[in-house]
């Protein structure tokens, strides 16, 4: 999940790319549950990422990671 979080935030057209396509994947749901996080909330939130200005995106990413841990 952190990962999926750091991409989306810095990564490079293909990371960011294979982060929206895990976002919809089965995986992604069984990794939340597993990690016993919201899958939907996380994917919004994950996929707000991309919307925001790229100083506010490192800002709420730090605070994602930091949320997890």
């Amino acid at each position: 999940m952190g990962q999926a979080v750091k991409d989306a935030a810095r990564g490079n057209e293909k990371e960011q790319n294979d982060v929206v396509r895990w976002l919809v994947s089965p995986d992604f749901e069984a990794i939340c549950k597993g990690a016993g996080l919201n899958h939907e909330e996380w994917k919004i939130r994950i996929a707000l990422l991309f919307r925001s200005t790229p100083g506010l995106r490192l800002y709420y990413a730090k605070k994602m990671l930091d949320e997890l841990g």
